[in-house]
């Protein structure tokens, strides 16, 4: 929640952090974290007047204004819907790119962690299962298992085009294109898309024939999954310019005769994707 005092305006809010730091002790300056988060038009406003998205950035913005050393932030967007995490996450992002502070953020939902974060701490019941950089631990078959539904890759991709009449966006990344639901972001604009494992298919030739898959990139087989008794699927690991998770049953592993080093095709249908970006 985000715990601010309704009997003080916006600006009173971000003052009470501010005015309690010592001049030689701040580290931003005023200007420049309302700027950051967007707020020079509701300063006059009191908190009941905005949205739940506006108040998280007004406490953003005033624990900046006390010039942290270090900004932890423990599921600060739980209490969001949808709608209000889109509006604030890339607030939360700048602070990475343009302020000098660190940020630790704290949260169970991996969409959110997609979009803002380079580095991630892997946790189960208290303790550090790995760390490294996102997309490598996200790709990593052996913590597909922390993951759950959510296992997959993450991919860099720029926004290349978009193509409103058939409301798809393309994406460029190295090594190919992907096609998803249109974005409502500029060209050029850097984008991470998740792509579950259980949207990617294999084939192993191109598909010969019209199909209504649209992303359908050359792949490598870089690592198969050891298959665990008593499960119908299993992972492979495949290199599309970036690595690409897929999951597929054994009998499809068994039937095509998948080994490291095989060129294959990977399938992603452009609708999948859907639910996959933040």
């Amino acid at each position: 929640e985000p715990r601010l005092f309704n009997h003080l305006t916006l600006r009173g809010n971000l003052e009470f952090g501010y005015k309690r730091t010592p001049i030689s002790e701040r580290r931003l300056d005023w200007g420049q974290v309302i700027a950051l988060l967007a707020l020079d038009h509701l300063l006059a406003r009191k908190p009941q007047r905005l949205s739940l998205g506006e108040q998280q950035r007004v406490a953003i913005g005033r624990a900046l204004l006390a010039s942290p050393e270090l900004l932890l932030m423990d599921e600060p967007l739980a209490s969001l819907d949808m709608a209000r995490k889109r509006e604030v996450l890339p607030f939360i992002r700048k602070l990475h790119d343009e302020l000098d502070i660190p940020v630790i953020y704290v949260s169970h939902s991996l969409p959110e962690l997609l979009q803002i974060t380079d580095t991630l701490v892997l946790m189960r019941d208290g303790k550090t299962v790995a760390s490294g950089p996102l997309t490598e631990l996200c790709s990593t078959l052996a913590l597909s298992q922390y993951l759950g539904d959510m296992s997959g890759s993450v991919l860099a991709t720029t926004v290349a085009a978009h193509e409103p009449e058939f409301g798809l966006s393309r994406l460029a990344f190295k090594g190919g294109q992907l096609y998803v639901p249109m974005q409502n972001c500029d060209v050029g604009h850097a984008l991470r898309v998740h792509v579950l494992a259980d949207n990617v298919a294999i084939a192993l030739e191109k598909p010969q024939v019209a199909t209504s898959i649209l992303n359908i990139l050359e792949a490598t087989v870089i690592e198969i999954a050891v298959p665990q008794t008593g499960k119908h699927s299993v992972q492979i690991k495949l290199d599309v310019g970036l690595p690409l998770l897929a999951n597929i049953s054994r009998k499809s592993l068994h039937t095509l005769k998948l080994e490291p080093g095989q060129k294959v095709f990977a399938l992603i249908k452009a609708v999948s994707l859907a639910q996959e970006m933040v």
